[in-house]
């Protein structure tokens, strides 16, 4: 599999990091981490997305990187608090990626 550009492998692991960073208790910090790690998939995805127009071969990356996005944007649905089995599950998926 090719490897993206190191910009987009950094966004990701950034937002890697911030997944690592957090706590299980659904608090304000946690929600605030979580969705800085969104933000920073979104920035890979986004990164991916140009990769493949310039015509490098990310499409295993690019279908990765959404199935993690899509999965950690429904973590705290169905209201109730934060699906913590999804978010682990979720980041470690974006290890696996990362770290092929």
């Amino acid at each position: 599999m090719v490897l993206p550009s190191s910009d987009i492998r950094k966004a990701g692991e950034r937002a890697l990091a911030r997944l690592d960073g957090l706590q299980s208790d659904g608090s304000v910090e946690t929600k605030q981490q979580l969705n800085e790690a969104l933000q920073l998939l979104v920035a890979m995805r986004d990164g991916l997305i140009e990769s493949r127009r310039a015509g490098a071969p990310v499409d295993e990356w690019l279908s990765r990187t959404n199935g993690i996005l899509s999965s950690l944007f429904g973590t705290e649905f169905p209201k109730g608090g934060l699906q913590w089995k999804r978010v682990c599950e979720s980041r470690e998926r974006l290890r696996d990626l990362l770290h092929q």
